[in-house]
């Protein structure tokens, strides 16, 4: 599917149920933007190309522009300090478009110099709880 942006958020403790969430926006979406979330063992989630051929649904553009133009204003540190530990949670939040995209990850909390995403991944992180009156929209084949 084409899209204007694409934003993927995924969560993933070593031990305990994670989530992954996917919101895209395109010029066929109109006032909704497209979602997808599972929540699961770090080994079940899918991947994003697995995950976006399932059913999304539809959430108002305005709250994933909100979270789009927020990563476009949030300015971080190229190189975090390393962190070393065992076990806790891996996060990889994914930003981008058609061509071009960048990857931050990060180890249980967000390094130094980073803090600026944490209004984001809290935003992102609100979309991981599906529920089941959520209206699903069928994918046109």
């Amino acid at each position: 599917m084409a899209t204007d942006w694409q934003i993927e958020y995924r969560v993933e403790p070593s031990f305990e149920e994670g989530f992954v969430v996917c919101i895209a926006s395109g010029p066929a979406q109109g006032d909704d933007c497209l979602l997808w979330s599972q929540r699961g063992h770090w080994i079940e989630l899918l991947q994003i190309g697995e995950l976006c051929g399932k059913p999304p649904r539809r959430i108002p553009c305005a709250d994933g522009h909100e979270i789009h133009t927020a990563l476009l204003k949030t300015r971080i540190s190229v190189a975090p300090p390393p962190i070393v530990g065992l076990d806790g949670t891996t996060h990889t939040l994914t930003v981008g478009g058609m061509h071009s995209r960048a990857i931050y990850k990060w180890w249980s909390y967000l390094p130094d110099g980073w803090s600026g995403l944490a209004p984001i991944v809290e935003a992102l992180s609100s979309y991981a709880i599906i529920e089941p009156s959520d209206p699903i929209i069928q994918m046109d084949t």
